[in-house]
């Protein structure tokens, strides 16, 4: 070999060499779900006991609880009773278990439910979102038949505690459990009508719960009603339009920080707009959805200009299929102590850019150093608005980069019917809806959101619209629903007989 390329070769090794120590891993944390399936399920028998205690209290006092009707169709679900975005900030991980027996599968044949669930269990981001508010509706309109309220609201253990909660009969023999409810957010009373989209209480995490989010049950004469239609559900589905459901993985929270992370999720993890020369170490974290089995990372720091410092090899997570995952590093970069300005971190999973951030490296940390969430539009679901559907007003913006300081963002929400105040909120949704019977057709609707970090304010939208004529049920409609009313009470059949034949004998 001549001594050019020796020189040649010599020298990249050693500049990999140098590389190779600019990135000291410090010790690292995270992993997947804790258990989401109590063993006597969320709503355990003693509280469902006391639930069913209620309505009879209610039907002694205001006669007896709706009942199938022959001549009218059921309302159809149009939108999910939680505020916020399904597959972006919301997390659906629970279904309802349609096996009757000891396994376990759910509409779409996968297994996003655990043995003998009931319900919808949508989960919120974090401890944080449930502070600033994330509002509860009416999935359809009705009578409010059962409340309770009062409870702790941000359990993690199943220690068979109470939970607030909204019992509402909407009609047709069908009932709707809204469970989990944060303490002192019940805002309906016992008798009370409520229109679909009408506020009732706050997302939080009371009863047996591990974390913010809403149990979302419909009862259909007494029994469990799974309103989503797929491969291991059959007939007609009980949405206007179902909600498709992303089983792709991303991030839904990203974070960096020179602080400790020491809590566990639900506890958002700290976040730092600047990195200090003298900060010892950085720390990377993030919240995620549907992470493969057998799943990879690999963690990369940029200079500022442009330059990448190496971060290693593809590190494997050692994680079976995870439906939501967390992680953070701790990184100690000796660039970060000497080469100041904007920094990028970028995160891959099985070889995929997830994200790249950017980090502000200073040379001290100044305590008024904060920057205004980003510019967000909005936009009307479903774009074409009718009298007896709920709107729903959405926030466009990206969930990991709303914020470029990493802090969690609320929206002010203000909706106006023909330029008159209607309904003014503060969530922490990337979403919010109006009450059918606050608008009619022929009506201008309007809706302003403003994005703010709790501090500052950043550029909102407003977006409007002029309501259209109530839908007109059409023969194939009726057809639909009357076939899915027959499905379902052969389904409860047949689930009664495979029960009865499963009773041990005595």
């Amino acid at each position: 070999m001549s001594g050019a390329r020796w020189n040649r070769r010599a020298e990249a090794l050693l500049l990999l060499a140098l590389c190779a120590t600019t990135v000291q891993a410090q010790p690292l944390g995270g992993g997947g779900p804790v258990r989401l399936d109590p063993p006597d399920g969320c709503i355990p028998p003693g509280q469902r006991l006391f639930a069913r205690g209620l309505l009879d209290q209610y039907e002694a006092k205001f006669g007896r609880l709706s009942e199938p009707s022959a001549n009218r169709a059921p309302q159809l679900l149009s939108f999910f009773p939680l505020a916020g975005r399904p597959t972006r900030d919301l997390f659906r991980f629970n279904y309802v278990d349609l096996d009757p027996g000891a396994g376990l599968h759910e509409w779409g044949c996968t297994q996003y439910t655990y043995d003998g669930h009931t319900g919808h269990d949508t989960d919120i981001r974090s401890f944080a979102e449930q502070v600033i508010g994330v509002p509860v509706f009416s999935a359809l309109s009705g009578v409010v038949v059962a409340t309770h309220d009062g409870e702790d609201d941000m359990n993690t253990v199943w220690a068979g505690q109470p939970a607030n909660f909204v019992i509402i009969d909407h009609g047709d023999g069908r009932e709707g459990w809204y469970w989990h409810l944060r303490k002192d957010s019940v805002i309906v009373t016992l008798g009370e009508s409520v229109a679909a989209g009408q506020q009732i209480g706050h997302c939080a995490s009371s009863g047996v719960s591990t974390g913010p989010h809403l149990h979302f049950e419909m009862r259909v004469n007494g029994e469990v009603y799974e309103p989503y239609a797929g491969p291991c559900r059959s007939g007609a589905s009980g949405w206007l339009n179902q909600i498709p459901f992303n089983r792709e993985a991303y991030l839904h929270d990203f974070g960096i920080t020179y602080q400790n992370i020491s809590a566990s999720w639900p506890v958002r993890w700290p976040n730092s707009g600047q990195i200090a020369l003298s900060d010892p170490v950085i720390r990377v974290w993030f919240f995620g959805t549907a992470l493969p089995a057998n799943s990879t990372w690999t963690v990369k720091f940029i200079r500022p200009d442009g330059s990448a410092v190496f971060g290693g090899n593809a590190q494997y997570f050692g994680n079976p299929f995870w439906s939501w995952f967390n992680w953070w590093w701790t990184y100690d970069v000796a660039d970060m102590h000497t080469i100041t300005g904007t920094w990028h971190v970028q995160l891959y999973i099985n070889g995929a850019l997830m994200i790249e951030a950017p980090v502000e490296v200073r040379t001290t940390r100044t305590a008024d150093f904060n920057r205004p969430p980003e510019p967000i539009s909005v936009a009307f679901l479903p774009s074409g608005i009718r009298e007896g559907e709920v709107p729903t007003c959405v926030v466009e913006t990206s969930l990991t980069f709303d914020d470029f300081d990493y802090d969690l963002v609320r929206y002010e929400y203000v909706w106006t019917v023909n330029g008159e105040e209607a309904r003014r909120v503060i969530s922490a949704a990337h979403g919010d809806v109006l009450a059918t019977d606050l608008f009619r057709s022929g009506d201008l609707l309007e809706c302003s959101v403003k994005p703010s970090d709790g501090i500052l304010t950043g550029r909102g939208d407003v977006i409007s619209a002029v309501v259209g004529a109530p839908r007109i049920p059409t023969l194939s409609d009726w057809g639909v629903v009357v076939m899915a009313l027959l499905l379902a009470t052969v389904g409860v059949v047949l689930v009664r007989r495979v029960r009865l034949s499963h009773r041990p004998s005595t």
